[in-house]
């Protein structure tokens, strides 16, 4: 598994736009939290 996907691959197949998705609703995810922990810390 590389990181590195074809991008052919991640966009016309079903599993690889749903894997797509899920790496990057992921990524979001921590993200946002990330920066509400942030924001939080900084205002107590």
């Amino acid at each position: 598994m590389t990181l590195l996907l074809d991008i052919d691959v991640m966009f016309t197949t079903p599993l690889g736009l749903l894997s797509t998705l899920v790496l990057l609703g992921t990524v979001g995810l921590l993200s946002y939290l990330s920066w509400v922990l942030i924001v939080k810390s900084s205002k107590s």
